[in-house]
């Protein structure tokens, strides 16, 4: 998982969009991909994610979509995601 933050204005002129691109997660279990993003300069840590194998997660009670990353180690939560739907928000129109 790639932490990415596509509309940052740095300049604060209101307009200008600059990307900030933190760090990287990997899965705990493929040390080479590990390896090699730290090689390439992206500083890169480990994690365990939930839901295992899937890119999203689903929890009906909530009816939100979700996916987390936890510090192997000690289980600490690094960084989490939830989503819910907005059925009042009809398609976007073309003009728009």
């Amino acid at each position: 998982m790639h932490v990415f933050f596509p509309f940052v204005d740095l300049l604060g002129d209101g307009y200008s969009s600059f990307a900030y691109k933190s760090y990287l997660l990997i899965t705990q279990t493929n040390p080479l991909a590990i390896a090699g993003s730290m090689a390439f300069g992206t500083p890169t840590f480990p994690a365990t994610f939930s839901p295992v194998d899937e890119a999203y997660g689903y929890d009906a009670s909530s009816m939100t979509t979700f996916l987390n990353a936890y510090e192997p180690a000690t289980g600490k939560l690094l960084f989490a995601t939830n989503f819910m739907a907005q059925p009042d928000i009809g398609p976007w129109p073309l003009s728009l």
